[in-house]
């Protein structure tokens, strides 16, 4: 495991409350967490997870085995890349200083890059998109919306957002965020002021999101909780050792310490568990016919069939040990390794 990796990702372990307390006064004013008494009424818990009954592994075995440079169509060197999102015709990538970086998938070439450019005091991860911009936190204390028409910053909002949180989301017409205060803040695009606060009564660090709904990973608590974003409050927790960062699509993936849980979203019945393990330095990507898992290390990519709950294919990348993020975009997949300042992109295998 690198330095960076110890420093960036594995931060999440690092218990929730004490990165809570070293962020705590980030904010600066009584708005900054998102919380007031009128958001009481709007928040709920569910008083116990049920326990996740876990089936066999799923290995590698029989799968494919490649190398990226065999597939590899474009790659670029960009400071520190981590966090990516794709959104307004581009592929967005948060940097370790701050800036975001914004690469045109079609051509593999940088448009544009915003933000600052020096290294902070603290790393804050987190980079994400609404309907009519990109959301990135440049400095502990505060997120940026982007303007993607002009690719600058168009407000700067104060919001105590957890360091390590790499996935800004977006449901219900609001853009999520993990504060310091445990909560899971929203961000009201039409005056960009945080607002709806749930409370989430857990020590949760990554968030997914699809449709309406939120997905929060405690992985202090070995928990993760399904959140109605609309209603403002949990709907369902299901508890799952570790649970660290996860992907939706049709159904839920989700990074624990046994590895990768495929879970159905309604019922929270884990489908099947893959012996994959992007908790560490990795993330997940998922599609309803191709889930990517990151992983830092020997296997850079590994494909997973969600239909046929088959590892179709495993891709290394020796030159590329570090961890970093998985996109796909068309018939491409990119990747960022980021303590090998790297940004790749390769063809879909058929």
């Amino acid at each position: 495991m690198t330095v960076g990796s110890i420093f960036k990702r594995l931060a999440i372990f690092i218990t929730a409350g004490l990165m809570t307390t070293a962020l705590s006064g980030c904010g600066g004013d009584d708005q900054d967490d998102g919380g007031s008494a009128s958001d009481a009424s709007k928040t709920g818990t569910v008083s116990s997870a049920e326990e996740a009954t876990l089936p066999d592994p799923i290995t590698a075995a029989g799968a494919d085995r490649l190398h990226l440079s065999d597939l590899q169509l474009s790659r670029l060197s960009i400071p520190s890349p981590d966090w990516m999102v794709s959104a307004f015709g581009s592929l967005w990538v948060k940097r370790d200083d701050g800036a975001v970086t914004r690469v045109d998938p079609e051509t593999g070439k940088v448009i544009a890059e915003t933000g600052p450019s020096r290294p902070p005091a603290e790393i804050c991860q987190g980079i994400g998109a609404s309907d009519d911009a990109i959301w990135s936190c440049p400095r502990v204390g505060s997120i940026t919306r982007i303007d993607p028409a002009t690719n600058s910053t168009a407000t700067t909002v104060r919001i105590a957002k957890l360091a390590v949180q790499g996935r800004i989301v977006s449901a219900a017409d609001r853009v999520w965020v993990i504060t310091d205060t445990g909560k899971l803040t929203a961000i009201d695009p039409r005056d960009d002021k945080p607002g709806t606060s749930v409370a989430l009564d857990s020590a949760c660090a990554e968030l997914a999101a699809a449709g309406t709904t939120v997905w929060a990973m405690c992985p202090d608590d070995n928990r993760f909780l399904r959140v109605d974003a609309a209603a403002g409050k949990v709907t369902g927790e299901l508890e799952l050792a570790g649970a660290t960062n996860a992907s939706a699509s049709e159904h839920l993936w989700v990074g624990f310490e046994g590895g990768l849980a495929q879970i159905e979203p309604e019922t929270l019945d884990v489908l099947a568990v893959y012996d994959v393990h992007p908790r560490h330095g990795g993330s997940i990507f998922a599609t309803p016919d191709a889930v990517w898992v990151r992983e830092e290390g020997d296997r850079f990519l590994i494909r997973i069939d969600p239909k046929s709950q088959r590892i179709v294919e495993t891709i290394a990348a020796p030159d590329l040990p570090s961890g970093g993020d998985v996109v796909q975009i068309g018939d491409s997949v990119w990747a960022t390794a980021y303590d090998d300042s790297t940004l790749v992109e390769m063809r879909v295998s058929r």
